[in-house]
């Protein structure tokens, strides 16, 4: 599970779709499913309590993961560079970018999918991975280039 901000705060807002989420778990552990959480850093850990959390950050937590299902955020494309698929949770209030729904296996709207969508899960091919996470390696350089472009 990856969470997000379930209540907004003085540092940003909050991502629709927390109960969503929540019945999804539920779902899963009923399937069987072992339900890891990887919390996002302003989530509300009570809301998570009956499930392990996981003591690492939720991109190592992943890692170990057969599929990730969360509320699509910014963690979603570097899940799937480490190898796990991703299904998005997205709630009819929720806006999100293209980017982060191209690096999702599926998409989810109701918790009685989440079993199926996550026994389903792959990963994107390489080419919508490479556009959502970008080239590895030679950031610096292509970061001097664009500001030099831009200068001139």
């Amino acid at each position: 599970m990856l969470t997000s901000v379930t209540h907004p705060d003085g540092t940003g807002s909050a991502a629709p779709g927390t109960e969503l989420l929540l019945a999804s778990a539920e779902k899963l552990a009923a399937a069987g499913k072992r339900i890891l959480v990887g919390l996002h850093p302003r989530e509300d850990r009570t809301l998570w309590d009956r499930y392990e959390i996981s003591d690492v950050a939720s991109v190592q937590a992943a890692a170990r993961a057969e599929a990730a299902i969360g509320i699509p955020g910014t963690v979603f494309p570097l899940v799937t560079a480490v190898g796990t698929p991703v299904v998005g949770v997205t709630d009819p209030a929720l806006t999100v970018p293209d980017y982060l729904l191209s690096v999702c296996s599926s998409t989810i709207s109701d918790a009685a999918q989440a079993v199926a969508a996550i026994d389903s899960a792959q990963l994107p091919d390489a080419q919508t991975l490479a556009d959502a996470v970008g080239p590895v390696g030679g950031s610096a350089r292509r970061l001097l280039d664009a500001w030099s472009r831009f200068a001139r």
